[in-house]
């Protein structure tokens, strides 16, 4: 008989135990779902600023975001390499006024405005323009510039470290807006400025490099300048 009631007395707090987990447990789920549960009464505070929210995707292109979308002026070396490996240097320098954009190629004395339906070739030495239709997007040296956060985000890829011209620097790599098979990545230095620009394509010797020496929140008129009593004016194709 006592062997009996220890056995029953066993199971009573065996049961009782049993009672109380279950008892924890629903208690615990339901604090878990009232602690997800997301109502206008029961927001969670606030983690992240807007300018918080858009490191998320660019550490330090961001910072430059301001320089692009308004007028500026840039010079830069720009390293090309062939896929035969040749490689060749051109020094030029680039211009964004409103919507029309001038790149100035120093070795050729030469200059390139892209306006919103015609682009010009500008000849310095012989003081000739050539005026041509717009027919089709105009490519650049330049479209590896992005111009709005929305365009840096949508082609955000990676960023990391890489040593470049015997230093190490900090990248962020992103697709080309207007060639998503073009990778192109932004270099800076410790302080955050903005050293080269490299737009490569993955398994191809084919690359450029740009080493930025100037930036400037500003343009030059010489960039732009199309003045009729300075130049003589060409219409049509270029041959």
């Amino acid at each position: 008989m006592n062997k009996n009631k220890k056995m029953k007395k066993t199971l009573k707090y065996a049961l009782i135990i049993l009672i109380i987990v279950a008892i924890i447990v629903v208690i615990a789920l339901y604090q878990s779902n009232k602690k997800t549960e997301v109502t206008l009464n029961n927001l969670p505070e606030t983690q992240y600023t807007e300018d918080e929210a858009k490191e998320f995707y660019t550490k330090k292109l961001i910072n430059y975001l301001d320089t692009f979308q308004n007028d500026f002026h840039m010079k830069y070396v720009a390293e090309s390499t062939a896929e035969d490996g040749t490689v060749t240097t051109n020094n030029e320098e680039f211009s964004k006024k409103g919507d029309t954009i001038a790149i100035y190629s120093n070795d050729l004395n030469t200059r390139l405005i892209v306006e919103q339906d015609y682009f010009y070739h500008v000849y310095e030495d012989s003081a000739t323009v050539y005026q041509v239709p717009i027919t089709e997007p105009i490519s650049t040296n330049m479209d590896v510039l992005f111009y709005s956060l929305e365009s840096i985000n949508d082609c955000f890829v990676k960023t990391g470290n890489e040593v470049l011209k015997d230093q190490t620097y900090y990248f962020e790599e992103y697709k080309m807006e207007k060639d998503n098979s073009v990778l192109i990545r932004y270099y800076f230095d410790d302080e955050d400025n903005l050293k080269y620009i490299k737009a490569y394509k993955e398994d191809s010797n084919v690359q450029t490099v740009f080493e930025i020496q100037m930036l400037e929140n500003r343009t030059y008129d010489f960039m732009f300048d199309l003045s009729t009593d300075k130049y003589q004016f060409f219409e049509g194709e270029l041959e």
